[in-house]
């Protein structure tokens, strides 16, 4: 079986997802919930954080499309070992925060991007210097 998780695959899949996420943020949850709000907002923004790790998991597959294949797949690897417990830890927290700690969906989704974006910085940087210095 021939594995599909290769640079274009990425690439292609978490662009048109970006793209769809745009284009749902564009149109937004009031219109796409109609007349029935309540319960219908509050679950596609939800799901529309949920869906939000593709964004930065898009810019990265850009900027890793052009460098070498062992620098793709050591950002890969983070990729498979990050985004899971990130969704997972997005999905457990509250939608708002209370108390001492205001902690919610969109402070760990922004912490959450922000860890990412650093660690595959430092990743695909270390990695392509590495390469570098040994080829």
């Amino acid at each position: 079986m021939k594995n599909w998780m290769t640079k274009k695959n990425i690439f292609i899949v978490s662009g048109i997802a970006t793209a769809l996420l745009l284009l749902w943020d564009y149109i937004g949850n009031y219109q796409l919930c109609g007349k029935v709000w309540g319960d219908c907002i509050t679950t596609l923004a939800n799901i529309e954080i949920l869906f939000s790790p593709i964004i930065p998991i898009f810019f990265f597959s850009l900027l890793t499309y052009k460098l070498q294949e062992e620098v793709f797949r050591a950002w890969l690897i983070f990729v498979y070992w990050f985004t899971p417990p990130w969704v997972l830890l997005v999905a457990l927290v509250p939608s708002s925060g209370g108390g001492l700690v205001p902690i919610d969906k969109g402070r760990i989704t922004f912490g959450m991007n922000i860890i990412f974006v650093l660690i595959s910085l430092v990743l695909i940087a270390y990695k392509s210097f590495a390469l570098r210095k040994r080829g």
